[in-house]
């Protein structure tokens, strides 16, 4: 651990006996004369534990302690006062920022006592500090490293959206009608050409069955197909009737990346004979 260096304050001989005191236990002593001779030594390393008298040539002891707090640097530097403490001096020395006060005369014993208590008391804080700091510095990294995952969620998103609205303009360009089924056969989806061959409003074929609507219950030609990887490119061809339109139905299997069959595409043709009633058909409304 790095030596501690405690400063004294005092322009009376009698303060080496301080000196021999702190030394003996290991501490680095340093003694100046004046408020200003601490300050310049205070700017040059700053000791752990500053021992001062009330009383000095320059200017008081409380009045280097409030220069000492005055500069943020030095806003937590432990600070013993001693002699001669009234009650007047006390409350001014709290106010300025003193940590604790030195009875007189000052006994070794409480002398050691006090320091090494301000000194844990001060590595204590300082380690909590350091906690803070390092846990500010993470608590920014991490939400620097949350936004930067944020932005690119939303340009993924944003490029998935991107490409959905392109498959639907294709999908929607396709002159044949097309419509995809789930596994069980019901509607989820279909294109704008869907709407030469059925004169309804779309909400009328999401979730319907396309054997009831293709087939008259007789069954989609899709259900012909085997349901497994190896039948994805397979295709059932079929015939069908939609409001007395005829149809040729030719459906396949879709497929996830992985082979697992999820829904089937058909795609429907009227057929070349003339709608039965002769009437035309319009488009969704």
């Amino acid at each position: 651990m790095t030596e501690e260096k405690i400063l004294i304050v005092d322009d009376d001989d009698n303060c080496e006996s301080l000196r021999h005191t702190l030394e003996a236990e290991g501490y680095l002593v340093e003694i100046v004369e004046s408020g200003e001779s601490a300050l310049g030594s205070i700017s040059k390393r700053t000791p752990n534990l500053i021992v001062s008298k009330v009383m000095l040539r320059d200017f008081g002891g409380i009045e280097l302690i409030r220069q000492i707090r005055a500069n943020q640097s030095w806003s937590t530097l432990p600070i013993l006062l001693y002699r001669p403490l009234t009650d007047q001096v006390k409350r001014e020395a709290i106010d300025a920022g003193v940590h604790d006060f030195l009875p007189r005369p000052i006994q070794a014993a409480e002398l050691l006592a006090r320091t090494r208590g301000i000194l844990a008391l001060a590595r204590a804080e300082q380690s909590i500090l350091e906690l803070k700091r390092d846990f500010d510095r993470r608590l920014v990294e991490n939400t620097l490293s949350y936004e930067s995952l944020l932005r690119a969620q939303n340009a993924r998103l944003a490029e998935a959206e991107k490409s959905r609205a392109e498959i639907e303009a294709t999908f929607n360009t396709i002159a044949d009608a097309v419509v995809v089924t789930d596994r069980d056969g019901r509607i989820k989806q279909f294109n704008d050409s869907v709407g030469v061959l059925f004169n309804c409003k779309p909400a009328e074929l999401f979730g319907r069955s396309c054997s009831e609507m293709f087939t008259s219950g007789r069954g989609c030609p899709h259900w012909s197909l085997p349901v497994m990887p190896a039948a994805v490119d397979v295709e059932a061809v079929g015939s069908g009737e939609f409001d007395g339109i005829r149809l040729n139905i030719h459906a396949q299997c879709i497929a996830d990346p992985t082979g697992q069959v999820f829904g089937f595409a058909h795609v429907l043709r009227q057929s070349r004979s003339e709608r039965m009633d002769g009437s035309s058909v319009s488009r969704f409304e």
